[in-house]
């Protein structure tokens, strides 16, 4: 099943990078306090560096066996949505302290 999060559309951010604003547990507005996530790619397939600019995958912090849940979101996708897949994909890490 999928956990649907708050965030922004696909947009692009004041330095080029195409990405989504996520706002942790607020509901999403332009004043909410967020964090931009870039459209960083992913190893998949065995392709190095894949659809850079175009998906993210970032990794929650509990891993589970051979699978873990993970952040997704992508160019064309109406929503970012939390799912679990694969740990072997090398999906991104970046270090985010949620507070309310």
């Amino acid at each position: 099943s999928e956990l649907k999060v708050n965030s922004s559309e696909w947009t692009i951010n004041a330095s080029g990078q195409w990405g989504w604003w996520f706002s942790g547990s607020n509901p999403y507005t332009s004043d909410a306090p967020q964090v931009f996530l870039p459209a960083a790619g992913c190893r998949y397939d065995n392709f190095l560096g894949a659809y850079r600019g175009y998906l993210g995958r970032y990794w929650s912090a509990e891993p589970l066996s051979y699978n873990a849940d993970y952040l997704r979101f992508h160019n064309g996708k109406g929503s970012a949505n939390i799912i679990n897949g694969p740990r072997a994909d090398a999906y991104s890490v970046r270090c985010v302290q949620v507070t309310d």
